[in-house]
């Protein structure tokens, strides 16, 4: 709950998974979510894993390319450590994020 009061005092918006139930977060996005911060376009790609609502930012420049992509938690060597994390769907984030790599 301090979370949502500092965020509320600083004015900002915070994105996150939607259905995570994170105090903090303002703006709940998922795989139809996009948004720009300035010049630079950000993609939302779904990556249920460490939780079931996660998401990874893909972000894109003025030349159109992918440069950036902010994973947060995605990937853990160890597994999924919290209670509502799921192998199943850690294997096919792996998956996914090969398939894109290879491409």
């Amino acid at each position: 709950m301090r979370e949502a009061v500092i965020v509320d005092k600083l004015h900002v918006q915070v994105y996150g998974g939607r259905g995570d139930e994170v105090s903090a977060v303002t703006v709940e996005v998922d795989d139809s979510s996009s948004f720009k911060i300035g010049n630079v376009h950000v993609q939302v790609v779904f990556t249920p894993c460490h939780t079931p609502g996660h998401v990874c930012y893909v972000a894109t420049g003025s030349r159109g390319h992918p440069s950036a992509v902010f994973t947060g938690d995605t990937m853990f060597v160890g597994g999924t450590t919290l209670r509502a994390g799921d192998v199943c769907a850690m294997r096919l984030t792996e998956h996914t994020f090969a398939q894109a790599a290879a491409t």
